[in-house]
């Protein structure tokens, strides 16, 4: 290739093959021929502090290799070029130039590019870039095509025209054409293959392929998460099984599933789930016998590497006896296999979410897992804010009576904070306030009438009644259960704790209880799960109306996404845009949106218009996080000889 210039024009010599790029007349430059093709331009500050050819050109990157990168959050700059953003095009080369130079006769640098991918902050640091801030769209360079020199000011001059608003070095793009409104998955060199089972909204898809990855089959039970598959992925219908229970024999395995170097599975967490009934491979529902397909395509494929996930609770359950069935059949098989529990949060994305990540490798054949070492937490600090856009007009608002509700705590928080009382960290049952009712010895579904008479029930009211049921009915709810003849540790400890916090502090508690007479029990409960250095309001934090009480927590990660619409985490400090509130609803405090809670799986590049808003969060609740499992991916596969020994 040949690239050379003039005035109004860029030309590049493809095998002798002239083609010429118009400066005139365009918002972007735009090839005459050749239209399937599309180039960057970008540049580089020369610095020895930051090194930054040096980690362009992989001379300072840990695997050596060469990178080219553009910010995506910049607030002034956005990532948008022509009213589409950077991660809607898919570039065929890079060229590159050292900023300090462009007004003068330059040596300019262009690479074909063999992959592009979405990594954020963290990832940055992972591969030593210097000082990163934000997310970037990363561009893998491949050979260097050489070529004459060029006058690359004419570009400059043309693109502070065009883009006034922005600095001389933004990158431009050259185009020819236009890719479809979505994230681009760049899938020029295969290094492997894999198949991704109980796919869902395909987390493992997205962190495989962006590490080279091709899927080649799925499997996916619900109907419209196996359309919403199609449409983000382009994988065919009859290359997803819709259920995995037909792989019925060896035989039907061998004909309808391909070969694979990797088997993925996020396989149903609910049988061991501590949410769930805990039933494990006895499931009643029949899914914990979904591991049973799991070994058999195993088996019968033998993959170089299985990498399987599901909740925490899977090391402990049945008191280890689970985890150790799992491990002994997969040992059977001639497979190595190590585990580990990690969370989002651990690595600086801000999402608490637990999990156990399996991995295997293939003894028989080759392969092991002896240089292979999990992802060791760096502890990086939190925000999840960042994630946060607050003049988004897609939201669903939190309604009056829950902005009543937040507002009154609020002034509890604040009369905490003027009467010089710190808010307690164990859970507020504002309901215990008052109440005088005996429950340390015995429960009080087990006492008679008499014992209970006379004394104080729900919010400290006088116990009154002819039967038991009368008088049970009239102490809080948690106080009324049957099952046991004494209350456990935890609740008699709770119960004191809050019967003590309100005799000190009972002269300003009484006026401020009075509101909540009326109140539902779930909004007389009150977590405060901040750190003391927090400040002693809700305007700052993320908050959840859960089953178990109002809960609010910094503003570092969110609480793990759950299949409960009732626990999407709520933003009370963002201001609703004007012209999307009804006369007499609040302006402030809503939902995190779809588009949020995808930021924090690692999914934001994908299209959810084939689900409604309820299954969105349903399916993101149930997702696996795709940044944690690139970054075990892509120790667990070895590109250059699959981790064989």
């Amino acid at each position: 290739m040949k690239l050379t210039s003039n005035d109004k024009t860029l030309t590049l010599d493809f095998d002798g093959k002239g083609t010429s790029l118009s400066m005139e007349g365009c918002r972007l430059l735009k090839f005459r021929e050749f239209e399937d093709k599309i180039f960057l331009i970008g540049c580089y500050h020369y610095s020895v502090r930051k090194n930054q050819l040096d980690w362009i050109e992989g001379r300072t990157s840990s695997d050596h290799v060469k990178r080219y990168n553009v910010r995506l959050n910049t607030t002034d700059r956005k990532g948008v070029v022509d009213g589409f953003d950077y991660i809607t095009r898919e570039v065929d080369y890079v060229i590159l130039y050292e900023a300090a130079m462009y007004n003068n006769t330059a040596q300019p640098k262009i690479y074909d590019v063999t992959d592009n991918t979405i990594l954020h902050e963290q990832d940055m640091l992972d591969l030593n870039y210097p000082k990163p801030h934000g997310d970037y769209i990363v561009y893998t360079l491949g050979e260097e095509v050489f070529f004459e020199q060029i006058k690359l000011a004419q570009i400059i001059k043309f693109n502070q025209l065009v883009f006034p608003n922005w600095d001389d070095n933004t990158p431009l793009f050259l185009t020819g054409r236009q890719i479809r409104k979505s994230y681009t998955r760049n899938k020029r060199k295969t290094k492997f293959t894999f198949i991704d089972l109980f796919a869902g909204l395909g987390g493992f898809h997205l962190a495989l392929e962006s590490i080279g990855g091709e899927c080649v089959y799925a499997s996916e039970l619900r109907d419209d998460l196996r359309a919403q598959y199609v449409h983000n992925y382009g994988l065919s219908r009859d290359r997803i099984n819709p259920d995995i229970t037909l792989l019925s024999s060896d035989e039907i395995i061998r004909r309808q599933v391909p070969a694979h170097d990797v088997l993925c599975g996020g396989f149903p967490c609910q049988p061991f789930s501590k949410a769930g009934k805990r039933q494990g491979f006895d499931d009643e529902e029949g899914r914990g016998n979904m591991f049973d397909f799991i070994e058999k395509i195993v088996r019968v494929h033998r993959p170089k590497y299985l990498f399987l996930e599901n909740v925490s609770n899977l090391e402990s359950h049945d008191s280890g006896n689970t985890w150790k069935v799992i491990e002994s059949r997969l040992t059977a098989l001639g497979y190595q296999v190590d585990k580990r529990v990690l969370s989002p949060h651990q690595f600086g994305y801000p999402q608490h979410r637990k999990r156990i990540y399996i991995v295997g490798a293939d003894t028989r054949a080759g392969y092991n897992l002896n240089h292979f070492v999990f992802p060791v937490p760096t502890n990086r600090p939190c925000d999840v804010t960042r994630l946060i856009d607050t003049n988004s007009k897609y939201y669903l608002p939190i309604t009056s009576e829950q902005r009543r509700r937040l507002n009154h705590w609020e002034t509890f928080l604040h009369l905490c904070e003027e009467h010089h009382v710190q808010v307690p960290k164990f859970p507020i049952w504002a309901m215990e306030w008052g109440a005088t009712y005996d429950y340390d010895v015995t429960a009080p579904a087990f006492q008679t009438v008499a014992e209970l008479k006379g004394k104080r029930g729900h919010l400290g009211q006088r116990i009154t009644g002819k039967t038991l049921d009368e008088c049970l009915a009239q102490l809080p709810n948690y106080a009324q259960t049957n099952k046991n003849k004494e209350f456990p540790d935890w609740k008699i400890r709770y119960i004191q704790h809050n019967r003590e916090f309100y005799e000190q502090n009972r002269e300003w508690l009484q006026p401020w209880l009075e509101v909540m007479r009326e109140w539902e029990n779930s909004f007389l409960k009150f977590e405060w799960n901040c750190p003391a250095t927090s400040t002693c309001t809700m305007h700052d934090k993320l908050v959840q109306f859960r089953a178990s009480g109002i809960r609010v927590k910094d503003a570092t990660f969110a609480p793990a996404l759950n299949l409960m619409l009732s626990q999407i985490p709520i933003l009370p400090w963002v201001n609703l845009p004007a012209d999307t509130v009804k006369p007499g609803d609040p302006t402030i405090g809503r939902y995190m949106t779809i588009r949020e809670a995808s930021k924090l799986q690692g999914m934001e590049c994908l299209d959810f218009s084939h689900l409604q808003p309820s299954r969105v969060y349903e399916a993101l609740g149930n997702a696996v996080n795709v940044q944690v499992v690139k970054n075990i991916a892509k120790r667990l596969i070895n590109i250059k000889n699959h981790g064989k020994s």
